[in-house]
This record gives structure tokens, C-alpha cells and sequence, in this order.
């Protein structure tokens, strides 16, 4: 389920930076959300959930979905603070609420 949820997301940014004015293929994003999150559910001690929440917060992102996306990079920095991936969703969660003009927000989230 992991290793599709992970070609979907590749194929979706594959096809926007192939085609700029055309938006991601939402089928294909949308279909890699439920694929992370049913990961996520049927496997609550999945070994490499860490991985899964980081992808699952840019397939969100790709989506336009972004409060789901901070949600993911919120449980994926509070969870697992010592995964390769946290540094990486710190700095994803500063740079989505700067982009959202929410500056006090995303000073606090970068000191934690």
C-alpha cells in the first residue's frame, strides 16, 4: 500500500512539472490518501509510519488540502521526534504556515 501511495504522489508531481498549467490529477492524489491513511489505520505500529506521514502531508499539500497537511506534519513531529523525517516536517510545517501569512504561527512551530 506504501509503495503505491508513493508512486501515485511521484506520478502526480510528474505530471505537473510536465504540464504547468494543468493541476494535479486529484483522482490519483485522492486515491494516494486513502491508501496511506488505510496503511496508517489497518497498521497502527507500522515500522516506517514515520515515512508514511511525511508522504501522506505532501500528497494532502499536492491536493490543496492544507490544514490535513499541517495535521499529518503535527503527528509526524510530535510522534516521532527522532525519525530522519523530522527535521524535514518541521521545516514543511514553517514553510505552509508562512505561505498561509501566519508568521506567529510558524516562528513558534520552528522553535519547538
Amino acid at each position: 500500500m506504501r509503495r503505491l501511495g508513493d508512486l501515485n504522489v511521484e506520478a502526480s508531481e510528474n505530471a505537473l512539472a510536465n504540464t504547468e498549467a494543468e493541476k494535479l490529477d486529484s483522482k490519483t492524489l485522492n486515491e494516494s490518501i486513502e491508501l496511506y491513511e488505510s496503511l496508517l489505520k489497518a497498521y497502527p505500529q507500522y515500522p516506517n509510519a514515520d515515512a508514511v506521514l511525511y508522504q501522506l502531508s505532501r500528497a494532502y499539500e499536492a491536493a490543496g488540502k492544507t490544514p490535513q497537511a499541517l495535521s499529518t506534519l503535527d503527528r509526524l513531529t510530535t510522534q516521532f521526534q527522532t525519525s530522519r523525517w523530522y527535521a524535514e516536517g518541521q521545516f514543511r510545517r514553517g514553510e505552509l504556515l508562512f505561505s498561509a501569512k501566519r508568521y506567529g504561527d510558524a516562528t513558534k512551530r520552528m522553535r519547538r
